[in-house]
């Protein structure tokens, strides 16, 4: 149990320095068209490396359904990573739907992987919590990446929309990545705090115990 929220912790806060360097990635070579195709080598190099870490943490969770999720996620994830790094010049035109998309599905699993859980008592319910709202935030930041994303072909076509896009998904995607951060800290120092007070209520009842 301990190995694998330490292994949790570690492809979170993985997970968040890769959003954040592709938001900031995406913000720098916005405007530079030469190097547009860097930032999708950069999006398939972050769904490749999540995707990764993913089969990882299905070898190791004890539990099924959660497993199964990730390994579904997983596969979906080098999948799109392979076709980014054949059409990274693509991307760029879809990179804020991308986006939009990504963080619905990382939202929506977040959502109901912690109704599961709270539901099966698996996990904490201030823990779920925590992860509800994480998972809502990042639904959030996905429906306004879809609404700033141009349905016109011919609009969406234009470099200065394209630079447009590629700011406003930048920001938000390094949004989202300092989000998972602060939420994995928030949960690390949650854990630790409930087991300390375990090993004092322990440690208290043995003493009453001897006491006695």
């Amino acid at each position: 149990m301990k190995k694998l929220f330490v292994l949790k912790s570690v492809w979170q806060f993985v997970e968040a320095a890769l959003f954040v360097a592709l938001g900031i990635v995406t913000i720098v070579f916005s405007n530079n068209e030469t190097y547009w195709k860097v930032i999708g080598y950069v999006t398939g190099a972050l769904l490749a490396v999540d995707g990764l870490l993913r089969i990882v943490m299905y070898f190791v969770n004890e539990d099924v359904d959660a497993a199964k999720v990730n390994l579904i996620i997983c596969i979906s994830e080098v999948t799109l990573a392979v076709f980014i790094f054949i059409c990274s010049e693509v991307v760029v035109y879809y990179f804020t739907l991308l986006v939009a998309i990504l963080l619905l599905v990382l939202g929506f699993v977040s959502l109901v992987d912690s109704i599961v859980k709270i539901v099966k008592k698996t996990e904490k319910v201030s823990i779920a919590i925590l992860r509800i709202i994480v998972g809502a935030a990042l639904i959030a930041l996905g429906i306004v990446a879809l609404c700033f994303f141009p349905y016109n072909r011919s609009v969406s076509s234009s470099v200065n929309t394209i630079s447009i896009m590629l700011i406003i998904s930048g920001i938000i995607t390094a949004i989202a990545g300092v989000a998972l951060a602060i939420f994995t800290a928030v949960c690390i120092h949650r854990i630790k705090k409930l087991a300390h007070d375990n090993n004092e209520e322990i440690a208290k009842l043995r003493e009453e115990k001897r006491s006695k």
